[in-house]
C-alpha cells in the first residue's frame, strides 16, 4: 500500500492505495496488516491535529456493499465463482465499516449519491478498453471520506468522472460548497 498525507491549514489530505486482496491466503494477511497500520495513521493524525478537517482519498481497494459491486464478475476465475469476493467479503466490509464509524468518517459516495438508479456509479473496470464499462460490470472502490465535522461547514458533492478514459478506474472527484451561511465581503 501507499499514503501519502498532505497538511493544509485547516485540512489534513490523506491519499491512499490500499492493497488488494486476492484469492490467496498471503495477500489477504498483507491487506489487513496495512490496514491496521492505517487505521493508527489516521488516529495519530486526528489526535495530533484535533482542530483540522481530515479527508481520505484513493483507491481503497473495497466494495463496502452489495450495491458496490455488479452482478456480473468476469474477472473472477470460473473455478472461484462460487466464493465470495476478495475485496467484498463481509469480513472486508465489516473492517471498513467500523474504520468509518471509529474515525467518524463519512463515504461521500454513498451519502451524496442514494439518488442513483441501477446502483452506484463503479469506478473500477477488469480492463481500460471500455468495454466493462459500457456493460456495467466493475466494482465502487475509489473513495472520498471526510471528517463529519466538514459536513456542518460544507456539503460534499461526489461525482464519478465518467468521460475520463485510458484507466481502469475512473477519477472521482468532491467539491464542497459552503453550506448556507451569511456571506461575507471579502
Amino acid at each position: 500500500g501507499r499514503v501519502l498525507t498532505f497538511h493544509y491549514l485547516d485540512a489534513i489530505i490523506v491519499g491512499t492505495y490500499w492493497p488488494s486482496s486476492s484469492f490467496r491466503t498471503n495477500s489477504k494477511t498483507r491487506r489487513v496488516l496495512f490496514e491496521s497500520c492505517f487505521n493508527n495513521h489516521v488516529q495519530k493524525l486526528k489526535q495530533c491535529y484535533p482542530g483540522k478537517y481530515l479527508v481520505v482519498a484513493g483507491d481503497l481497494n473495497i466494495a463496502p456493499s452489495s450495491n458496490d459491486i455488479s452482478i456480473s464478475r468476469p474477472w473472477i476465475p470460473d473455478k472461484f465463482q462460487d466464493r465470495e469476493v476478495p475485496n467484498a467479503t463481509k469480513e472486508d466490509q465489516q473492517r471498513f465499516q467500523n474504520f468509518l464509524a471509529g474515525h467518524k468518517l463519512i463515504d461521500t459516495g454513498v451519502d451524496y449519491r442514494k439518488d442513483l438508479k441501477g446502483g452506484w456509479p463503479y469506478t473500477w473496470f477488469c480492463e481500460p478498453l471500455r468495454r466493462t464499462q459500457v456493460t456495467g460490470e466493475g466494482m465502487r472502490i475509489d473513495f472520498i471520506l471526510v471528517d463529519h465535522k466538514l459536513i456542518g461547514e460544507y456539503e460534499p458533492v461526489y461525482s464519478v468522472m465518467d468521460d475520463v478514459q485510458g484507466s481502469d478506474h475512473k477519477p472521482v472527484l468532491l467539491e464542497l460548497k459552503p453550506r448556507n451561511h451569511e456571506s461575507k465581503d471579502c
